[in-house]
């Protein structure tokens, strides 16, 4: 079953982010073959999840078109944005079609140090401003992090500006790059913030995908501070879901993981069903293979 879809609609981007591991190509998009992917995917696989991910979504001239599609079909739709353009037309166009979520990217609580890597000058204060526009239509809201050496000890600091934004979720995210997972710091504020967390919850949830983090769920649960369904839930959280999850660029090619892997095939060359029934271990080189990934 592929329960959860990650949807490329464009490789447009208007940020060179230094972490950025997309294998960039050219768009190939057929919105009539992409619709009809969508539907085999909900009708026979129990596709219920649809991320809007790869390039940023508010530049493709397909996304509203594609998000009331989706609408229809009852699926849960979340965007991955980097906040830069978001106006207010595509807040009443997301609410209007139902979107779940949108997750904004923070890469550090210092406006400067977001810009450099973000590779471009007040790209932290548009960030801040789409979050204050999509809190004001009622759109739940998200900061979506990516995690390497260079913020692994700024957590605290996002998570601070998370709270003063009143945000409704905290995505942290390992880095990943075409060798597995970025090292971060074995002491650092990633893994001391996570500690804290678990045991006292803050106002907004925490979402987060990386195995290492199990040893102080672990832990937590030995010393009494999270309950057995809490450890469930961590663990769950941060296993391989690539047996449940499609990924599909914006040239038509589909990986198992979004995070990491091979080509599987392509929808615009092969049979969606056939794709589908190839996405076994044979073809999927999970980064579990790699040393120190998840």
């Amino acid at each position: 079953m592929k329960l959860i879809l990650h949807l490329g609609l464009s490789y447009a981007c208007n940020m060179k982010c230094k972490h950025c591991f997309v294998n960039k190509s050219k768009d190939r998009f057929d919105i009539e073959r992409i619709k009809q992917v969508i539907s085999y995917l909900v009708e026979s696989q129990g596709l219920f999840v649809l991320y809007y991910t790869y390039g940023e979504p508010f530049l493709s001239g397909h996304f509203e078109t594609i998000q009331n599609f989706c609408k229809n079909l009852g699926l849960i739709q979340i965007v991955m944005s980097n906040g830069s353009i978001i106006s207010d037309e595509d807040c009443n166009n997301l609410v209007k079609n139902g979107i779940d979520r949108v997750y904004i990217s923070i890469d550090s609580c210092f406006p400067d140090k977001h810009d450099l890597n973000r590779g471009a000058d007040g790209a932290f204060d548009s960030a801040i401003r789409s979050i204050a526009l999509l809190n004001s239509k009622k759109i739940r809201t998200g900061i979506a992090t990516t995690v390497n050496e260079n913020n692994a000890n700024e957590i605290y600091g996002i998570a601070s500006l998370a709270d003063s934004l009143n945000i409704s979720s905290l995505s942290l995210l390992r880095q990943r790059n075409f060798s597995g997972v970025v090292a971060v710091p074995d002491h650092c504020e990633y893994y001391s913030f996570f500690e804290d967390y678990i045991s006292n919850p803050r106002h907004f949830g925490l979402f987060v995908h990386d195995s290492s983090l199990n040893p102080i769920v672990k832990n937590a649960l030995s010393n009494g501070s999270i309950s057995f369904q809490d450890y469930e839930k961590w663990t769950e959280m941060n296993l391989c879901h690539a047996n449940t999850t499609v990924s599909i660029a914006p040239n038509g090619d589909v990986y198992s993981c979004n995070l990491f892997g091979n080509v599987v095939s392509n929808i615009y060359e092969n049979d969606i069903e056939e794709i589908i029934g190839s996405l076994d271990d044979e073809n999927f080189v999970c980064c579990t293979k790699f040393p120190g990934t998840c």
